[in-house]
Protein backbone atom coordinates (compact mmCIF):
# COMPACT_ATOMS: atom_id res chain seq x y z
CA UNK A 1 0.00 0.00 0.00
CA UNK A 2 1.17 3.32 -0.73
CA UNK A 3 0.28 6.56 0.99
CA UNK A 4 -1.46 9.38 -1.28
CA UNK A 5 0.53 12.41 -1.25
CA UNK A 6 -2.56 14.52 -1.56
CA UNK A 7 -2.84 14.28 2.51
CA UNK A 8 -1.82 16.20 5.15
CA UNK A 9 -2.20 14.96 8.62
CA UNK A 10 -3.13 17.25 11.53
CA UNK A 11 -2.51 15.84 15.17
CA UNK A 12 -5.06 17.15 17.26
CA UNK A 13 -3.96 15.87 20.32
CA UNK A 14 -6.40 13.55 22.73
CA UNK A 15 -5.47 10.73 20.25
CA UNK A 16 -7.12 12.46 16.95
CA UNK A 17 -5.64 12.93 14.04
CA UNK A 18 -7.66 15.10 11.04
CA UNK A 19 -6.59 14.18 7.14
CA UNK A 20 -6.97 16.85 4.67
CA UNK A 21 -6.91 16.00 0.93
CA UNK A 22 -5.48 18.36 -0.76
CA UNK A 23 -7.01 17.72 -3.93
CA UNK A 24 -10.62 16.96 -2.63
CA UNK A 25 -10.21 20.26 -0.39
CA UNK A 26 -11.74 17.52 2.02
CA UNK A 27 -11.26 16.81 5.42
CA UNK A 28 -11.59 13.75 7.95
CA UNK A 29 -11.21 13.46 11.66
CA UNK A 30 -9.95 10.08 12.47
CA UNK A 31 -10.30 9.28 16.85
CA UNK A 32 -8.51 7.03 19.04
CA UNK A 33 -5.41 7.18 17.06
CA UNK A 34 -2.03 9.58 17.10
CA UNK A 35 0.55 9.65 14.53
CA UNK A 36 3.40 7.59 16.08
CA UNK A 37 0.35 5.04 16.69
CA UNK A 38 -0.13 5.12 12.61
CA UNK A 39 3.59 4.72 11.63
CA UNK A 40 3.88 1.72 13.80
CA UNK A 41 0.68 0.11 12.42
CA UNK A 42 1.87 0.90 8.86
CA UNK A 43 5.46 -0.37 9.70
CA UNK A 44 3.65 -3.91 10.46
CA UNK A 45 1.74 -4.27 7.03
CA UNK A 46 -1.53 -3.01 9.29
CA UNK A 47 -3.58 -0.56 7.28
CA UNK A 48 -6.57 0.80 8.62
CA UNK A 49 -9.69 0.53 6.77
CA UNK A 50 -11.27 4.05 7.66
CA UNK A 51 -8.28 5.79 6.12
CA UNK A 52 -8.50 3.48 2.77
CA UNK A 53 -12.22 4.31 2.44
CA UNK A 54 -10.89 8.26 2.16
CA UNK A 55 -8.12 7.54 -0.09
CA UNK A 56 -5.04 7.86 2.28
CA UNK A 57 -4.35 4.47 1.37
CA UNK A 58 -3.59 3.56 -2.21
CA UNK A 59 -2.69 0.38 -4.13
CA UNK A 60 0.57 0.29 -5.94
CA UNK A 61 -0.84 0.50 -9.27
CA UNK A 62 -2.97 3.74 -9.10
CA UNK A 63 -2.13 6.59 -10.53
CA UNK A 64 -3.32 9.70 -8.67
CA UNK A 65 -3.00 13.30 -9.72
CA UNK A 66 -0.67 16.24 -7.74
CA UNK A 67 -3.77 18.66 -6.08
CA UNK A 68 -4.02 21.79 -8.09
CA UNK A 69 -4.06 24.65 -5.41
CA UNK A 70 -4.89 28.40 -6.19
CA UNK A 71 -2.60 31.01 -7.84
CA UNK A 72 -3.28 33.11 -4.52
CA UNK A 73 -0.59 30.60 -2.51
CA UNK A 74 2.08 31.82 -4.79
CA UNK A 75 1.52 35.66 -3.55
CA UNK A 76 1.21 35.40 0.57
CA UNK A 77 3.77 33.12 1.82
CA UNK A 78 2.80 31.24 4.84
CA UNK A 79 3.69 32.76 7.97
CA UNK A 80 2.49 29.91 10.70
CA UNK A 81 1.49 32.25 13.33
CA UNK A 82 0.03 30.45 17.02
CA UNK A 83 -3.62 31.07 16.75
CA UNK A 84 -3.42 33.17 19.97
CA UNK A 85 -1.51 35.77 18.36
CA UNK A 86 -3.74 35.75 15.14
CA UNK A 87 -7.02 35.69 17.58
CA UNK A 88 -5.31 39.14 19.59
CA UNK A 89 -4.44 40.83 16.13
CA UNK A 90 -8.00 40.32 14.78
CA UNK A 91 -9.97 41.14 17.94
CA UNK A 92 -7.88 43.79 18.44
CA UNK A 93 -8.97 45.32 14.49
CA UNK A 94 -12.21 44.49 15.29
CA UNK A 95 -12.44 46.92 18.17
CA UNK A 96 -10.39 49.85 16.32
CA UNK A 97 -12.95 49.33 13.13
CA UNK A 98 -15.73 49.46 15.14
CA UNK A 99 -15.18 51.99 17.76
CA UNK A 100 -13.77 54.61 14.70
CA UNK A 101 -17.09 53.54 12.98
CA UNK A 102 -19.15 54.37 15.58
CA UNK A 103 -17.99 57.70 16.69
CA UNK A 104 -17.36 58.86 12.80
CA UNK A 105 -21.43 57.97 12.64
CA UNK A 106 -22.12 59.57 15.48
CA UNK A 107 -19.91 62.74 14.52
CA UNK A 108 -20.30 63.14 11.13
CA UNK A 109 -24.00 62.04 10.34
CA UNK A 110 -24.64 60.96 6.46
CA UNK A 111 -27.03 63.58 4.63
CA UNK A 112 -30.40 63.17 3.60
CA UNK A 113 -31.09 60.60 0.26
CA UNK A 114 -32.37 64.12 -1.75
CA UNK A 115 -29.58 65.99 -0.92
CA UNK A 116 -27.12 63.74 -2.51
CA UNK A 117 -25.59 63.58 -6.10
CA UNK A 118 -26.53 61.49 -8.87
CA UNK A 119 -22.77 61.11 -10.30
CA UNK A 120 -21.83 58.32 -12.14
CA UNK A 121 -22.57 54.92 -14.54
CA UNK A 122 -25.38 53.93 -12.41
CA UNK A 123 -26.15 50.56 -11.17
CA UNK A 124 -23.56 48.62 -12.59
CA UNK A 125 -21.10 50.68 -11.09
CA UNK A 126 -22.74 50.00 -7.63
CA UNK A 127 -22.55 46.34 -8.34
CA UNK A 128 -18.96 46.70 -9.52
CA UNK A 129 -17.89 48.36 -6.76
CA UNK A 130 -19.69 46.18 -4.33
CA UNK A 131 -18.26 43.31 -5.65
CA UNK A 132 -14.87 44.80 -5.94
CA UNK A 133 -15.01 45.58 -2.16
CA UNK A 134 -16.23 41.96 -1.09
CA UNK A 135 -12.93 40.60 -3.37
CA UNK A 136 -10.30 43.04 -2.28
CA UNK A 137 -11.02 42.84 1.43
CA UNK A 138 -14.12 40.56 2.66
CA UNK A 139 -12.27 37.62 0.85
CA UNK A 140 -8.66 38.63 1.08
CA UNK A 141 -9.00 39.20 5.47
CA UNK A 142 -10.04 35.28 4.98
CA UNK A 143 -7.08 34.78 2.40
CA UNK A 144 -4.65 36.43 5.40
CA UNK A 145 -5.72 34.93 8.10
CA UNK A 146 -5.07 31.63 6.77
CA UNK A 147 -1.80 32.05 5.31
CA UNK A 148 -1.09 33.86 8.73
CA UNK A 149 -1.49 30.21 10.40
CA UNK A 150 -0.11 28.33 7.69
CA UNK A 151 -3.42 26.95 5.50
CA UNK A 152 -3.32 26.89 1.90
CA UNK A 153 -5.63 28.07 -0.33
CA UNK A 154 -7.73 25.61 -2.38
CA UNK A 155 -9.68 27.81 -5.20
CA UNK A 156 -11.48 31.44 -5.31
CA UNK A 157 -15.06 31.76 -7.02
CA UNK A 158 -17.91 32.64 -7.72
CA UNK A 159 -21.39 30.91 -6.84
CA UNK A 160 -25.05 31.19 -5.92
CA UNK A 161 -25.87 30.74 -2.21
CA UNK A 162 -28.91 29.21 -1.68
CA UNK A 163 -29.89 29.20 -5.22
CA UNK A 164 -30.48 32.92 -4.85
CA UNK A 165 -27.68 34.98 -3.68
CA UNK A 166 -24.88 35.58 -5.75
CA UNK A 167 -21.50 35.58 -3.66
CA UNK A 168 -18.01 35.59 -3.79
CA UNK A 169 -16.27 32.64 -2.20
CA UNK A 170 -12.74 31.36 -1.13
CA UNK A 171 -12.50 27.84 -0.42
CA UNK A 172 -9.89 27.32 1.87
CA UNK A 173 -8.34 24.20 2.81
CA UNK A 174 -10.04 22.91 5.89
CA UNK A 175 -8.63 22.34 9.33
CA UNK A 176 -8.97 20.20 11.96
CA UNK A 177 -7.62 22.83 14.54
CA UNK A 178 -10.71 24.97 15.96
CA UNK A 179 -8.97 27.79 16.80
CA UNK A 180 -7.31 28.65 13.28
CA UNK A 181 -11.22 27.87 11.67
CA UNK A 182 -12.32 30.42 14.08
CA UNK A 183 -9.75 32.99 13.43
CA UNK A 184 -9.82 32.29 9.31
CA UNK A 185 -13.92 33.14 10.28
CA UNK A 186 -13.50 36.09 12.68
CA UNK A 187 -11.40 37.87 9.39
CA UNK A 188 -14.44 37.96 7.31
CA UNK A 189 -16.41 40.30 10.18
CA UNK A 190 -13.64 42.24 10.66
CA UNK A 191 -13.21 42.84 7.04
CA UNK A 192 -17.15 43.68 6.91
CA UNK A 193 -16.67 46.68 9.42
CA UNK A 194 -13.69 47.93 7.47
CA UNK A 195 -15.95 48.04 4.44
CA UNK A 196 -18.63 49.71 6.31
CA UNK A 197 -16.11 52.17 7.50
CA UNK A 198 -14.51 52.84 4.03
CA UNK A 199 -18.29 53.12 2.52
CA UNK A 200 -18.82 55.73 4.67
CA UNK A 201 -16.01 58.34 4.61
CA UNK A 202 -16.45 57.88 0.97
CA UNK A 203 -19.88 58.60 0.99
CA UNK A 204 -19.70 61.61 3.05
CA UNK A 205 -16.89 63.24 1.01
CA UNK A 206 -18.50 62.35 -2.30
CA UNK A 207 -22.25 63.18 -1.24
CA UNK A 208 -23.02 60.73 -4.16
CA UNK A 209 -26.12 58.56 -3.86
CA UNK A 210 -24.41 55.39 -5.43
CA UNK A 211 -21.89 55.17 -2.86
CA UNK A 212 -25.37 55.46 -0.34
CA UNK A 213 -26.38 52.61 -2.28
CA UNK A 214 -23.22 50.43 -2.22
CA UNK A 215 -23.16 51.54 1.78
CA UNK A 216 -26.33 50.17 1.92
CA UNK A 217 -25.61 46.82 0.40
CA UNK A 218 -22.49 46.52 2.50
CA UNK A 219 -24.72 46.77 5.49
CA UNK A 220 -26.80 44.31 4.61
CA UNK A 221 -23.57 42.20 4.13
CA UNK A 222 -22.42 42.68 7.05
CA UNK A 223 -25.69 42.15 9.12
CA UNK A 224 -26.30 38.80 7.14
CA UNK A 225 -22.80 37.76 8.15
CA UNK A 226 -22.84 38.55 11.97
CA UNK A 227 -26.65 35.85 11.55
CA UNK A 228 -25.78 32.95 13.70
CA UNK A 229 -29.17 31.15 12.20
CA UNK A 230 -26.98 30.51 9.00
CA UNK A 231 -23.76 29.23 8.21
CA UNK A 232 -22.00 32.97 8.20
CA UNK A 233 -18.78 33.63 8.98
CA UNK A 234 -19.98 35.01 12.84
CA UNK A 235 -21.27 31.43 13.21
CA UNK A 236 -18.66 29.42 12.30
CA UNK A 237 -16.26 31.80 14.24
CA UNK A 238 -18.48 30.78 17.25
CA UNK A 239 -19.22 27.51 16.75
CA UNK A 240 -15.42 26.60 15.91
CA UNK A 241 -14.25 28.68 18.92
CA UNK A 242 -16.27 26.88 21.41
CA UNK A 243 -15.93 23.19 19.74
CA UNK A 244 -19.51 23.19 18.36
CA UNK A 245 -18.37 22.30 14.93
CA UNK A 246 -21.54 19.79 14.48
CA UNK A 247 -24.12 22.38 16.05
CA UNK A 248 -26.19 23.39 13.46
CA UNK A 249 -26.69 20.17 11.43
CA UNK A 250 -27.17 18.20 15.12
CA UNK A 251 -29.92 20.94 15.87
CA UNK A 252 -31.83 21.32 12.53
CA UNK A 253 -31.84 16.92 12.43
CA UNK A 254 -33.17 17.02 16.03
CA UNK A 255 -35.97 19.66 15.18
CA UNK A 256 -36.76 17.74 12.21
CA UNK A 257 -37.11 14.71 14.42
CA UNK A 258 -38.98 16.19 16.97
CA UNK A 259 -41.19 17.59 14.57
CA UNK A 260 -41.62 14.98 12.49
CA UNK A 261 -41.05 11.56 13.88
CA UNK A 262 -42.53 12.43 17.29
CA UNK A 263 -42.26 9.96 20.55
CA UNK A 264 -43.13 10.18 23.85
CA UNK A 265 -39.61 9.72 24.86
CA UNK A 266 -38.91 13.07 23.30
CA UNK A 267 -41.20 14.88 25.38
CA UNK A 268 -40.13 12.93 29.01
CA UNK A 269 -36.63 12.92 28.71
CA UNK A 270 -36.04 16.69 27.66
CA UNK A 271 -32.31 17.94 28.33
CA UNK A 272 -30.64 21.28 28.76
CA UNK A 273 -28.82 20.30 24.92
CA UNK A 274 -32.08 19.46 23.10
CA UNK A 275 -34.42 22.46 24.33
CA UNK A 276 -30.78 24.47 22.67
CA UNK A 277 -31.04 22.34 19.50
CA UNK A 278 -35.28 22.70 19.23
CA UNK A 279 -35.05 26.71 19.56
CA UNK A 280 -32.47 26.88 17.34
CA UNK A 281 -33.89 24.68 14.77
CA UNK A 282 -37.43 26.53 15.16
CA UNK A 283 -35.77 29.67 14.64
CA UNK A 284 -33.46 28.85 11.42
CA UNK A 285 -36.90 27.32 9.41
CA UNK A 286 -39.11 30.66 10.59
CA UNK A 287 -35.98 32.83 9.25
CA UNK A 288 -35.56 31.09 6.12
CA UNK A 289 -39.28 30.67 5.36
CA UNK A 290 -39.68 34.52 5.94
CA UNK A 291 -36.58 35.18 3.67
CA UNK A 292 -38.03 32.99 0.67
CA UNK A 293 -41.84 34.35 1.07
CA UNK A 294 -40.26 38.07 1.06
CA UNK A 295 -38.04 37.40 -1.96
CA UNK A 296 -41.18 35.30 -3.48
CA UNK A 297 -43.71 38.53 -2.64
CA UNK A 298 -40.67 41.06 -4.15
CA UNK A 299 -41.01 39.26 -7.24
CA UNK A 300 -44.43 38.76 -7.24
CA UNK A 301 -45.44 42.50 -6.36
CA UNK A 302 -42.49 43.92 -9.13
CA UNK A 303 -44.00 41.36 -12.08
CA UNK A 304 -47.80 41.44 -11.80
CA UNK A 305 -48.27 44.56 -9.82
CA UNK A 306 -45.54 46.85 -11.22
CA UNK A 307 -43.51 47.43 -8.51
Amino acid sequence: MLINPNFKIEDLGENQLFFINKNKGTGYYVDNINLSKLRKLEEQGIFLQPLRNIDYYLEENMDVPIAKLSWVNNIYPNFNLSSNTVFSLLISMFLIFLSVLVMTVIKFPLPEIKNLKEEGIGYIYIIAMFYTGVYLIHENFHIIAAKLQGIEIKKIGFKFKYYVFPIAFVKIMPTGKDRVRANIALAGNVADLLLLLIYYCICLMSKNIYFYYILFFQFGLAFWNYNILLPTDFHLFLISYFKKRNFRSKALNYTKNFFFHPSLEKFTNVTKTNIIYLLYGIATTFFLIYIYCSIFWMVYTYIFKGG
